[in-house]
């Protein structure tokens, strides 16, 4: 029996540990998603907010085109890189629920209510890839502005 509680409590340590590398992974996902929206928003607004300091100085109109084109490549990136962290922080998250589960049949706890973590991974995929067209449509109709401008 000594041994039993031994176990369980090494496995709940461990979960403990698992559980706070899952946090830290979901949130450096929300940190890398509001950098990459403030980039992106900051670098399609440059020719917008600064139009008069630019025709000032007499800049190539072609040159403004670089900002928006510089924006999709920022959102390709950055959805890619979003991406990957939904993956790592999904696995964290069934790493974890795994070793609750041996915890849970160990001890011979029934559990609250079976846990799935589908909504929130699909969820996350689905805010990537909103995020993707978004923020490429965005960039397109920037791109045309300035070009007819």
């Amino acid at each position: 029996m000594q041994r039993k509680l031994e176990v369980a409590s090494y496995q709940r340590e461990v979960a403990k540990l698992v559980f706070d590398d899952y946090k830290q992974r979901v949130e450096i996902f929300w940190r890398l998603f509001f950098r990459a929206v403030l980039a992106v928003v900051t670098v399609n607004a440059i020719p917008f907010l600064y139009a008069e300091q630019l025709s000032k100085t007499k800049v190539p109109s072609w040159l403004l085109l670089l900002f928006p084109l510089f924006a999709m490549a920022i959102t390709v990136g950055s959805a890619y890189a979003l991406r990957q962290s939904i993956d790592r922080y999904e696995r964290m998250g069934a790493v974890h629920r795994e070793f609750m589960t041996r915890l849970i049949e160990e001890c011979r706890v029934q559990p609250i209510a079976p846990r799935s973590s589908t909504y929130r991974y699909s969820m996350g995929r689905l805010l990537v890839a909103l995020f993707t067209v978004f923020f490429l449509f965005n960039s397109v109709v920037v791109f045309l502005a300035l070009w007819n401008r």
